[in-house]
């Protein structure tokens, strides 16, 4: 068994849950929150590996960086939020 962060949520209530599992694999820990909370319409798993490559990521990246990368999503539309 694996740990995995599942983030879910819920549409109607516009609220994230975020549930520690542990499963054998990505999908049984989507699959175990998703029957838990039917209400959730969006679910994803992550283990402590991909959190860390991604909190690392973050970090190392300048804020001009990420404008640069929001303007090429068309996510803004002026340099500062």
């Amino acid at each position: 068994m694996k740990p995995f962060l599942v983030i879910s949520y819920d549409q109607n209530e516009q609220e994230t849950f975020y549930d520690r599992v542990l499963a054998r694999n990505e999908r049984k820990a989507m699959l175990w929150v998703e029957k838990q909370r039917g209400y959730a319409v969006a679910v994803c798993a992550y283990t402590q590996n991909e959190l860390r490559t991604a909190v690392l990521r973050l970090a190392e990246r300048s804020a001009p960086f990420i404008r640069k990368e929001m303007r090429a999503l068309k996510l803004i539309a002026a340099p500062a939020l």
